[in-house]
């Protein structure tokens, strides 16, 4: 065939592809490898990303040999054996991508700090305990059978027993794994403002203010749910209210401080001012908050001292009590990843709190002995 025709052929059959193929695919690779087919979340969805795997394909990039070994098995391979096909496979990958959203599913996956935050734990500790994803081999329910159809037995204590089929599963279940990163995603929670159920943080309103009194909450019910599953946090107060709370930040850096909150110009260089703003302001940084050093991922605030301190420290934590550092029979017994995992991710964020608020605190009282020499209206 001619350059056209290899082209349309190529990107009808590319287009084509579904989701549910390349898991499959993945699911394979890893049963291969002796994982289960639940990993960390990062490598879960970029082994079902195909449209890099297509683009990697059709510049003739060197693929993984599973992947490629299963796709083929599929009949979802790559064949770029010709420029019409090269190019057909990767207009019909970025075609496909718009039309399942398989480059949005990042963003979608991505777009809370909370979610970004359970990833980054999730590989730490897989890289250190990749163990976590491997499958033992248990007897099922399926009795083994000879070659004539006859069960097999095994003589224990002078009885016959039946011997079962073999079968693999995981390890350890993904709700113990996941428990690992739990310390983790509460200190960003606590950095947010999202541990405070009766109503906003100090200097901010409730998610659902009470007529009297807005820092409370009117729902406590519902300021759960808005905080747990919408991620709302509350508005600051009115200059006027938020001093009361906050004596160490002055007039002029509560405005600087919304100015920066709602500021979406671009700017890379945070050398100059001590801020840095992402394009379309996805992603800020700030030296000098009212909280401090501060961190914005899409809206959401997380302070160095009480946010991204105790996130490292819990992660690290995690880590090392997951990780086979350490004496063999610690206090929660012999090799006990889930156990001293967990332990290990209190302690760091309790550890990281602790120095986190002390260091908050000791800037605050600062900042208030500042403003109190330059004037009682600040």
């Amino acid at each position: 065939m001619g350059f056209w025709e290899d082209l349309q052929q190529s990107a009808r059959k590319e287009f084509g592809v579904g989701q549910d193929e390349n898991r499959s695919v993945m699911f394979d690779v890893r049963k291969d490898q002796d994982k289960s087919t639940e990993g960390p979340r990062a490598r879960q969805m970029a082994g079902a990303y195909r449209t890099p795997q297509a683009l990697r394909a059709a510049l003739n990039l060197p693929l993984d040999e599973l992947y490629t070994k299963h796709r083929n098995q599929q009949d979802i391979g790559f064949d770029v054996s010709t420029p019409g096909k090269r190019v057909g496979t990767a207009l019909g990958a970025m075609g496909s991508d718009v039309v399942q959203d398989s480059s949005r599913r990042w963003y979608w996956l991505l777009n809370a700090a909370q979610a970004t935050g359970d990833m980054i734990t999730e590989e730490v500790i897989a890289q250190v305990r990749p163990e976590l994803y491997d499958r033992k081999e248990v007897d099922s329910k399926v009795p083994a059978t000879t070659k004539d159809g006859n069960p097999k037995f095994k003589i224990v204590d002078g009885k016959k027993e039946p011997i079962y089929k073999k079968r693999k599963v995981r390890k350890y279940g993904p709700g113990y794994v996941q428990l690992l990163a739990a310390p983790a995603g509460v200190a960003i929670n606590t950095g947010i403002g999202l541990m405070t159920p009766f109503g906003g943080a100090e200097g901010y309103k409730a998610a659902l203010p009470s007529e009297d009194d807005p820092t409370k909450t009117s729902n406590v019910i519902g300021e759960v749910a808005a905080k747990y599953i919408m991620g709302r946090t509350g508005d600051l107060l009115p200059w006027d209210e938020f001093k009361k709370v906050r004596p160490d930040v002055s007039r002029g850096e509560y405005n600087s401080y919304k100015a920066f909150k709602w500021d979406k110009n671009t700017d890379l260089n945070p050398f100059d001012d001590g801020v840095m703003t992402a394009p379309m302001g996805a992603v800020k940084w700030t030296n000098e908050g009212i909280h401090g050093p501060e961190l914005q991922f899409l809206g959401r605030g997380l302070p160095l001292t009480t946010g991204l301190v105790p996130f490292a420290t819990a992660t690290a934590g995690a880590a090392l009590g997951a990780s086979k550092l350490g004496p063999e029979k610690g206090v929660f017994g012999h090799d006990k990843p889930i156990r001293r995992g967990f332990a290990g991710g209190v302690t760091g964020l309790i550890a990281g709190e602790i120095v986190g608020s002390l260091l908050e605190q000791e800037r605050r009282r600062r900042n208030a002995a500042e403003n109190e020499l330059n004037g009682p209206q600040y």
